[in-house]
């Protein structure tokens, strides 16, 4: 074991001691119960030690072969039990379910591109189509939830510009002060090529 210095950083410790302790507890191990089975696993740890690395102040150092024989008998991986975001298990929680969400936002974008891409593929492999095409299309449209989307259905489709002048009709009943470009994200300022 390492020597002890009062100067030595023990935040990590702590954060594993508390962690062990919390585990331990859920768990309704005794001190004597998680030191046997630490030893019984082939990482041997006296009742004693196990306490004051919970109670001593600082805690008692912890080997890298103990947190993998926490890990081991605790069932908790080792980046976990590493991990201050334990303390607060909802915002872990609430974290983890935004990204599932973009996840499922990412799969759908992937999905209806790939959709789109049909869409327009479909158009142009019958170009003698063109005029029934356009009737579907405006008819088809008439079902969209809002004018943005009757637009960007009819875009998406053919592949021609966003009728803009209707965008920005659109847009301006939804949010007056707001721009096509600014919408999009787009630079409202002229680029040159000088």
């Amino acid at each position: 074991m390492p020597k002890y210095t009062r100067d030595r950083p023990v935040e990590w410790e702590r954060i594993v001691a508390r962690r062990i302790t919390v585990e331990r507890e859920r768990r309704n191990l005794t001190y004597e119960a998680l030191a046997f089975r630490m030893t019984e696993l082939g990482y041997p740890l006296a009742t004693s030690a196990l306490h004051k690395l919970e109670k001593g102040r600082p805690p008692r150092r912890i080997s890298v072969d103990e947190l993998m024989g926490f890990s081991q008998v605790l069932g908790i991986p080792v980046e976990d039990l590493l991990n201050p975001a334990w303390k607060f298990p909802k915002l872990t929680e609430l974290i983890r379910a935004a990204w599932d969400a973009q996840d499922a936002e990412d799969r759908a974008h992937d999905a209806t591109g790939a959709a789109w891409k049909r869409v327009a593929a479909f158009v142009a492999a019958h170009p003698d189509q063109h005029e029934h095409i356009d009737a579907a299309l405006e008819a088809i449209s008439t079902e969209a939830p809002d004018e943005y989307e009757r637009l960007a259905t009819r875009a998406l489709a053919t592949g021609d510009a966003v009728d803009e002048a209707r965008l920005q009709a659109y847009i301006q009943q939804l949010l007056p002060n707001v721009t096509v470009d600014e919408w999009f994200g787009r630079s409202s300022e002229k680029r040159s090529d000088g």
